[in-house]
């Protein structure tokens, strides 16, 4: 069985990270055999301080295995708060790939804070849905956003 580590971009939104963390707790089967990495860049510290309140020091099983936060993004607040905008430096970047690059597994399942797993989630079917087409690079949660679409939430992409 192929290895999955998981990465969940974050910024700014503790409610909805525990929300999507929740969802791949109760829908992804097995998931503490895998790695969970909330990649936070640079969210306010009172903010990655509730975070930890609310999510890291429940009694339940610990919700991530690692919470990776970028300093040179948390640099962003004080520079915002003195009125320096033109100074800050956009720094997502640096935060996702670090993530990306602590993972060990041989794929990864990336996800944003404000997206949830609404089903079971079978990752190894993903996989063969990769082995089975190899010029496809990546599988996302198609079934969802035929869903969102049916209800008039985005437009379906026309490509050529």
């Amino acid at each position: 069985m192929a290895s999955f580590d998981i990465v969940v971009k974050h910024y700014r939104r503790p409610y909805l990270l525990q929300v999507c963390l929740e969802s791949l707790r109760h829908f992804w089967p097995k998931i503490d055999d895998y790695k969970v990495i909330v990649a936070d860049d640079g969210s306010d510290p009172l903010l990655i301080d509730m975070i930890y309140a609310r999510i890291y020091s429940q009694t339940l099983p610990a919700l991530y295995s690692l919470f990776l936060d970028n300093k040179r993004g948390a640099g962003k607040w004080a520079l915002a708060r003195a009125g320096r905008f033109n100074e800050i430096v956009h720094t997502c970047g640096e935060t996702w790939n670090t993530a990306y690059s602590v993972a060990s597994s041989d794929h990864l399942f990336v996800i944003e804070d404000d997206s949830r797993l609404t089903r079971d989630f079978d990752p190894q079917a993903a996989l063969s849905l990769l082995d089975e087409k190899p010029d496809i690079l990546c599988v996302i949660g198609l079934k969802q956003r035929v869903e969102l679409e049916k209800t008039g939430f985005g437009a379906r992409a026309v490509l050529g």
